[in-house]
């Protein structure tokens, strides 16, 4: 073999090695890996934040049973599935109750429930996508939790905002029901949530929720959303849909 042809084939299998390096890297920083959020992780949260507290709803560990997604098109389009089991944790806090929503380790919701469990003060949402965490505290203005009851039929405001973006429209007190909880029937009160996102995020998320009337505790929860967000490579469509169905009115402690 000549030296030019030697050199030739060492400066191919350099370039070679060059690009595998750099793929190599790419797909480490890009890998998109996603694990269930665990029931004894939340057990072991609860635990320690737990106290003697006068809310609502008991505190403790509500276990869902759960269908859904989550979807962004970006690097060819990366979607999550959510496990057949999720978690409510309900502490005291903020300014009354929270409820964290766990359905994997970095997708969650966390809610501040004000007045008596009536009104949204606010709520925090974590997405994670190539190992990035992206997290949106929102805050939230004469927003309805569990609406009086005398309000059936007759939209209240629901209205939401962080530093780019605002969720602006109606929660809408639709009806009475029962509902099914493992062996047990349970009155609910049955609310939809109709939004438009504006700003850096822009399109419509629709959430129905069916709450327990004395407490505000979610039985049954149908939430989707589609949005368009802005990105240094242009607009990224988002979806996300779920549904979470109580399967126990006994909390885990």
């Amino acid at each position: 073999m000549s030296t030019r042809r030697l050199r030739l084939l060492l400066t191919a299998a350099a370039g070679i090695a060059v690009v595998a390096t750099a793929l190599a890297a790419w797909q480490l920083a890009f890998r998109d890996t996603t694990t269930p959020a665990s029931l004894d992780d939340a057990l072991a949260r609860f635990r320690a934040q737990a106290a003697t507290a006068d809310i609502p709803i008991p505190p403790g560990v509500y276990v869902y049973a759960t269908t859904g997604t989550e979807f962004v098109s970006a690097l060819g389009g990366l979607r999550h599935r959510y496990p057949a089991r999720s978690t409510i944790t309900v502490t005291a806090g903020g300014c009354g109750t929270k409820l964290r929503w766990d359905a994997l380790e970095h997708r969650s919701n966390v809610y501040e429930i004000c007045d008596e469990g009536r009104r949204l003060g606010a709520w925090t949402e974590t997405h994670r996508f190539v190992g990035r965490d992206d997290v949106t505290p929102w805050r939230c203005e004469s927003t309805s939790w569990l609406p009086e009851p005398s309000g059936q039929g007759s939209p209240t405001a629901h209205l939401c905002r962080d530093g780019a973006s605002l969720q602006r429209g109606t929660v809408t007190l639709v009806g009475e029901e029962t509902a099914r909880v493992g062996a047990a029937t349970v009155d609910v009160v049955w609310l939809r949530i109709d939004a438009r996102e504006t700003g850096e995020a822009r399109g419509p998320l629709v959430e129905e929720r069916w709450l327990e009337p004395e407490t505000g505790l979610p039985v049954r929860i149908v939430y989707r959303a589609s949005t368009l967000n802005s990105s240094p490579i242009g607009d990224v469509r988002f979806e996300e849909r779920y549904t979470l169905n109580l399967v126990s009115l006994e909390p885990r402690r």
